[in-house]
């Protein structure tokens, strides 16, 4: 009795497992021979494009290494490096956007601080004596003019970028009396309609004070600097808005850039 019993469970055993392997290998078959319209049913179920379009969508938040390739290129000759010395000794460095054609040039107060005596913009290449021409200690901001023509004005806008958007920011530094770029990633984490302001993202370096901070479309919405090593920016509509205040001291009106 107890043999006949140990036949049948062994035979709904062996039944079971063979019913398992054998789907487990019909269903790749018939995929691989469009069983009885197996493949097409499972494409319907699985919906393989949908699956694709939801990795690619999750894999784009960590931006290509070309993402930026374009922008760099149309901003690379609108940011300069900026040298302070006194009697000799370098105080401080940094980086600052050219607004004008004629070189007036913004940076930040701390890249050209009041006890320097001399300025110097390095770009491509070249070595330019520069001079402070106004300041506004409230926002940070400083305006340098450097006596050449034909540079390349920064491209500024949008006042408000996208919450979560990836952006650059991108500095010069001088190395071996060159200017050279240095980049740095930065997150859009806070954006305040109301007051149109925004933050960011980013770790510190000291090599970023006076750097832009650019999209992927090569505009300009800010200005970078730090406090208490976190970015503190300078919005473009600021910048404007000094750029006007100092030409309309010197010219008696608005002019435009």
């Amino acid at each position: 009795m107890f043999s006949s019993k140990r036949k049948i469970v062994s035979f709904v055993l062996l039944a079971a497992a063979g019913g398992f392997l054998a789907s487990a290998l019909a269903v790749p078959l018939s995929v691989r021979l469009n069983f009885l319209g197996t493949a097409e049913l499972l494409n319907k179920l699985i919906k393989p494009g949908e699956i694709t379009t939801k990795i690619e969508q999750r894999t784009i938040v960590a931006p290509q290494t070309d993402y930026f390739k374009e922008a760099i290129e149309k901003t690379k000759n609108s940011i300069v490096a900026i040298q302070s010395f006194k009697e000799g000794r370098l105080l401080r460095s940094g980086s600052g956007l050219v607004l004008t054609q004629d070189g007036l040039i913004a940076t930040v107060n701390s890249v050209v601080p009041t006890e320097a005596n001399v300025f110097q913009v390095t770009n491509q290449g070249k070595i330019l004596k520069a001079k402070v021409v106004f300041r506004e200690f409230t926002n940070n901001l400083a305006i340098i003019s450097v006596s050449a023509a034909n540079f390349r004005v920064v491209r500024f806008g949008p006042d408000l970028p996208e919450l979560g958007k990836n952006l650059l920011i991108f500095a010069k530094v001088v190395d071996f009396g060159k200017d050279t770029s240095l980049v740095a990633p930065a997150l859009v984490s806070r954006v305040n309609e109301e007051k149109k302001t925004f933050k960011i993202s980013a770790d510190y370096d000291i090599n970023l004070y006076g750097a832009g901070l650019i999209d992927n479309e090569g505009t300009v919405p800010a200005l970078v600097s730090f406090r208490n090593a976190k970015p503190n920016l300078i919005p473009a509509i600021v910048i404007n808005s000094a750029l006007n205040d100092y030409l309309g001291k010197i010219t008696g009106g608005k002019t435009s850039r």
